[in-house]
């Protein structure tokens, strides 16, 4: 007696499986690949906002402590390994400054916003290391 193994899948089945399931990756993998980009570019929003916030509250508290704004938000930069920002403070005392490889830029408020007295506004942007902006802050000392 002649009997054929039945059990299993035949070559040509497993061939035919494989091809489908290959032609339905490369449809899903694009989409894959760019969320894994979005989330790149979203983290480092959210990073580069954290960043432009913490550096304002250093720069707000040093103002309203009597220290050096520049000094110690360089040293906190520094600390955070935080490369690309600027921060410019408009009160008695209208100054920017930031890191050296984020050129100056000319940043005017309107008359009226800043009184006259010890108030000062703050205002701190940060960029990526490929020169978007990814994170900004304003706040007053008073």
């Amino acid at each position: 007696m002649n009997k054929k193994n039945t059990a299993g899948f035949s070559y040509v089945e497993i061939l035919v499986a494989l091809a489908m399931f290959f032609i339905m990756l490369s449809a899903v993998l694009p989409s894959l690949l760019q969320a894994g980009r979005n989330m790149e570019f979203a983290e480092s929003y959210y990073v580069g906002h954290l960043s432009a916030q913490e550096i304002m509250l250093v720069v707000r508290d040093a103002i309203l402590d009597g220290d050096d704004p520049q000094s110690v938000a360089v040293c906190f930069a520094e600390e955070r390994n935080i490369s690309n920002y600027r921060v410019w403070i408009f009160g008695e005392d209208e100054h920017q400054f930031g890191s050296a490889n984020v050129p100056a830029i000319d940043v005017t408020l309107e008359s009226g916003l800043v009184s006259t007295g010890n108030n000062s506004v703050i205002i701190v942007a940060v960029w990526n290391s490929i020169g978007h902006l990814v994170g900004r802050a304003v706040g007053v000392a008073m």
